[in-house]
């Protein structure tokens, strides 16, 4: 007769094998999305700051040199610096510049809804656009 040695249980339970491989396979996706999500934050943060500085020169060129240089100038320069930060160009209609006028003595240069195009897939991310205003006073007014 053939005799079966009965089946020691605490063999199975103890054996840790694959368990950091189980670990690491919940948690590796939640740290290459947020890896990414970072990557993103700062590329968002960086094309940020170039606009503030593209718009900030625009409206400082039209504060010191405004009537020798007209609004279509301003935007010319303002497109031109943000297509120098970016590597993109930007479509029409997304740079505005008020001149000064008798009641308000600032030039105010606005970009508004330059699109940013994020690595992740993320759905809250996709779609946003970016906005930024400088207005500089105008040196030639009387204030």
């Amino acid at each position: 007769m053939l005799e079966v040695a009965p089946m020691k249980w605490s063999r199975f339970v103890r054996n840790e094998r694959g368990a950091a491989m189980v670990e690491m396979a919940l948690v590796l996706p939640i740290v290459i999305l947020l890896f990414l999500g970072m990557i993103d934050f700062g590329r968002a943060l960086f094309l940020y700051n170039n606009l503030t500085n593209a718009a900030r020169e625009g409206a400082r060129l039209g504060a010191s040199q405004m009537p020798s240089v007209n609004t279509t100038a301003i935007t010319t320069r303002v497109e031109s610096r943000i297509a120098t930060f970016s590597g993109t160009a930007v479509t029409t209609g997304k740079v505005s510049v008020t001149a000064p006028t008798a009641t308000n003595n600032t030039v105010t240069v606005t970009i508004s809804g330059y699109p940013f195009t994020p690595l992740t897939p993320l759905p809250m991310v996709n779609g946003m656009t970016l906005s930024v205003t400088a207005a500089f006073r105008w040196e030639g007014g009387v204030n």
